[in-house]
């Protein structure tokens, strides 16, 4: 059993009779993973093994990149030159969620819709082993037999023919199942090309787990039990993460929640889209409704743990008649709103993962569009974190006139949160969490510092002193800016 599900034959029986006659005229007993190994385990076990073997060893057998013994491996019959050059003007975007996700039906309808070609990694394997007519259908078919892992130039040369051979018809490509590593990703762009978007179907685990267990119900398929299925998303996760940190870096990366009804995500996935599509707009729509935040100041306020930027925000917001948007704060009472946006927050913060950029900004839009006609102009604290989220804003909202640093020494801020301490009862007020605090605050926020800066936004403020004295330099700053 433990075979079937590491290896997934889609012929279970054939899979155990020919596991059994590799193990017929073996010495070795059976045991309960002797079909998990590979064939070349059979062979030598007795041999010392050099330390380079044990290292090798070392490595868990599911996750090598092993090659058939078919040394005549097949390969693109295109160049990398042709496929770049094919691709002028086409999307790439790549496609991720975890099983039970519904990424399989957002790219039907994105097919429908935009003329996207689907490539999905596992399906272009799968029908390339069922060919056993050709070498690379036999290479393919001895690969997966023999539940081998196939290698990143393999399944890349599986792509690159795909693409070359709808390139005509298709108007942009979505791949799914690929990449599954941050190296993968990278040979892709060295190969291929660059992709334009991450798309990212984000549901939270026991959504997908119920929707598999239902399809259990009726597929057949020994993996749909809810125990295979946990750690199958385990699995995922794990695989997922430094992706979506690499393309987010990157800007790329488009966070949809999906655990809604399917015209309700692919209306969040077309708004994504319309930038990527010649029939489109380059830029987006912009809501009629921005219009009211024309002649307002947007400020954005940073500042460490302790600084002083929270009693710095209050002083002008009293003195300068601003209004002061917390995204901590918007978040909080989004969550405690009970609404569907708030459930689903609630269902990511839960299991402690991040919120989408989207959803941030959605809040801080409708906040001023709602405040704009009583408020002279915005403080905006919490964001941007990285220079990704601040392009977003000016893209989405608008440019912001002022970025306030209150600057203040570790030391200080450290003293300050250990002396709220005393009375706040916060779990995270204490000198260690404080000074990962700090470190995690510098390390986000000198790249957004620097981006400003290089724009002359940027304005730093001394908070080393009392409130009065650092509000004074506030006010210098401000008066000139009203």
């Amino acid at each position: 059993m433990g075979a079937l599900i590491v290896h997934k034959p889609d012929d279970h029986i054939d899979f155990l009779m020919k596991s059994l006659e590799k193990y017929k005229n073996s010495k070795q007993s059976l045991a309960w993973n002797s079909f998990i190994e590979r064939e070349n385990n059979l062979n030598n076990t007795s041999a010392p093994k050099t330390k380079q073997q044990l290292k090798r060893d070392s490595i868990p057998q599911n996750k090598r990149e092993e090659k058939p013994k078919n040394q005549d491996r097949p390969s693109s019959s295109k160049s990398n030159k042709d496929i770049k050059n094919i691709l002028k003007g086409k999307p790439i975007i790549f496609v991720g969620g975890g099983p039970g996700s519904g990424k399989r039906t957002q790219c039907e309808q994105m097919v429908t819709k935009y003329g996207f070609t689907h490539l999905s990694a596992g399906d272009l394997i799968r029908a390339a082993a069922k060919d056993s007519s050709t070498e690379k259908g036999r290479y393919f078919n001895e690969a997966m037999s023999q539940g081998k892992l196939i290698s990143t130039e393999d399944i890349l040369g599986l792509i690159k023919d795909a693409i070359y051979e709808t390139a005509d018809k298709a108007s942009g490509f979505l791949i799914d199942g690929f990449p599954r590593r941050i190296e993968q990703g990278i040979q892709f762009e060295q190969d291929v090309a660059p992709c334009d978007v991450l798309i990212y179907f984000d549901v939270p685990d026991e959504i997908m787990t119920k929707r598999l267990v239902k399809r259990g119900e009726t597929s057949d398929r020994i993996d749909d039990n809810e125990e295979t299925i946990k750690k199958r998303l385990v699995t995922f996760h794990q695989e997922t993460q430094p992706i979506l940190g690499y393309y987010g870096k990157q800007g790329k990366l488009i966070t949809i929640i999906a655990n809604r009804k399917p015209d309700e995500i692919f209306e969040d996935v077309s708004y994504e889209l319309k930038k990527l599509v010649k029939t489109q707009p380059v830029v987006p729509p912009r809501d009629p409704q921005l219009d009211k935040l024309k002649n307002k100041k947007i400020i954005f306020v940073v500042g460490g743990p302790g600084s002083g930027k929270g009693t710095q925000c209050e002083r002008i917001v009293q003195r300068y008649g601003y209004t002061h948007l917390s995204t901590g704060d918007l978040l909080r009472a989004a969550v405690e709103s009970k609404t569907e946006r708030g459930e689903q927050l609630n269902a990511l913060m839960k299991e402690g993962k991040l919120v989408p950029m989207e959803v941030v900004l959605d809040l801080l839009k409708e906040n001023m569009i709602k405040n704009a006609d009583r408020s002279k102009g915005f403080l905006i604290d919490g964001y941007p974190r990285e220079i990704a989220q601040a392009k977003k804003f000016e893209q989405l909202i608008a440019s912001c006139n002022l970025v306030l640093y209150i600057n203040a020494s570790d030391a200080t801020m450290t003293k300050r949160l250990l002396h709220r301490a005393q009375t706040s009862g916060r779990i995270d007020d204490n000198e260690e969490t404080i000074k990962k605090r700090i470190k995690t605050f510098h390390k986000e926020t000198i790249p957004v510092l620097d981006y400003y800066e290089k724009q002359n936004k940027l304005e730093e403020i001394d908070s080393e002193s009392e409130p009065d004295n650092v509000f004074n330099q506030v006010r210098e700053i401000l008066d000139k800016l009203t």
